[in-house]
């Protein structure tokens, strides 16, 4: 508390009834709420401004304890980095270097701060996690190895790699990341109108998330044809509280018997829901006071979660040695044999990581693989 943006606050007339508000709460609740204005966003905490210093504080006291509940997620997640504190840190550093700008101009740290909410675009989380020792110096991109599987001889390496595939299908596991608000598809319910998550969207008359598992049986039943041996693949799912994603994943999977695989095949696990920050400010953005926005924190938060939630426990007594991750808006990645090659490669080499993708195609608006190489300073002029 003598943080002096901290003190500020405190005295500030629009908080008037913050002070006693705080003092019903824990002493942990009352450091993450404090921790808003250590990092200049006390616009968050401005619900006593909007009541006015005349008006009862009854209801303060619930919101708080709500709003603590929030950043406690946000500071478990990204405790690798220093918690709330680290994620607004960083955040302002990928700001100023996409701007490329020296500093980041944030007002936050007054008490009359506004939320930055007119139009502004937002930075999306990054996933939380400590580097190696020692200074980062620059960076070189490369075109990753890869095995082509087009052409004649492209076609014989995919034939190779199914082959191996199906041999490793007894040590694998599949892993799909379901959690995304799938904002860009507008997709919505047609009796309520509520967003729907993407894994919702209907693809052949039945939802995404179905398909995926169906075409995980079908390659479950085409091994049980070859060898007799009917295996069940342990699946870990992750959701979040976009759109209500977790609610209608159970409540899909509830419905559907968990497409006659057991309970015990699956483990659902929540992906933290992150405060969106504007990049003009770098303030956080608010829908309600004392309710920041908040959107899912991106793909590569699973491997932290994963770690955090014990499921790669969970995969390891199943029994499995490697996973597909299989991506929930991009069904035709299961047809033919893609995912068995993937996996053929990448088991019988037992590579750590790889991705199956197509030909980059030259101004499209997406992502593209490429292999980052930095040399790591360890003093005394050694590197590697």
């Amino acid at each position: 508390m003598s943080h002096p943006s901290v003190q500020h606050c405190l005295a500030h007339p629009s908080f008037t009834h913050l002070p006693a508000a705080l003092s019903t709460l824990s002493a942990h609740q009352q450091f993450l709420l404090l921790c808003l204005p250590a990092a200049g966003q006390s616009h968050v905490l401005q619900h006593a401004g909007i009541s006015g210093p005349s008006a009862p504080a009854m209801s303060l006291p619930a919101a708080l304890c709500e709003l603590a509940e929030t950043l406690q997620r946000v500071e478990t997640f990204y405790d690798g980095i220093g918690g709330v504190l680290g994620y607004q840190l960083k955040s302002l550093q990928l700001i100023r270097d996409a701007s490329g700008s020296g500093s980041v101009s944030q007002s936050g740290s007054s008490a009359a701060a506004g939320s930055g909410s007119d139009g502004s675009a937002s930075v999306p989380a990054v996933a939380a996690g400590v580097g190696p020792a020692g200074s980062v110096g620059e960076a070189r991109y490369l075109v990753p190895h890869a095995v082509d599987l087009a052409g004649e001889f492209g076609r014989q390496e995919g034939r190779s790699a199914t082959l191996k595939g199906l041999a490793a299908m007894p040590f694998l596991a599949e892993i799909y990341p379901v959690g995304g608000a799938g904002d860009r598809l507008g997709l919505r319910d047609d009796v309520t109108g509520e967003a729907l998550p993407a894994a919702m969207l209907p693809y052949c008359g039945r939802t995404m998330m179905e398909g995926l598992i169906r075409d995980l049986q079908a390659r479950e039943y085409l091994y049980y044809k070859l060898t007799g041996v009917q295996l069940t693949t342990p699946v870990a799912v992750m959701t979040s509280d976009a759109k209500g994603n977790h609610t209608r994943m159970s409540a899909l999977m509830e419905r559907l018997d968990w497409m006659g695989r057991g309970r015990e095949a699956f483990t659902l696990f929540r992906q933290p829901l992150v405060p969106v920050i504007s990049v003009t400010d770098g303030l956080w953005l608010l829908d309600t006071p004392l309710h920041p926005t908040l959107k899912p924190g991106g793909h590569g938060a699973i491997w932290k979660l994963m770690w955090d939630e014990g499921v790669f426990e969970w995969l390891a007594q199943a029994g499995a040695q490697a996973a597909l991750v299989r991506q929930i808006s991009n069904p035709l990645a299961g047809t033919d044999t893609t995912m068995l090659a993937l996996a053929g490669s990448g088991f019988e080499k037992r590579r750590a990581f790889g991705f199956m993708s197509c030909e980059r195609a030259v101004g499209a608006a997406e992502g593209m693989n490429v292999l980052q190489e930095q040399r790591v300073s360890r003093g005394e002029g050694q590197g590697r």
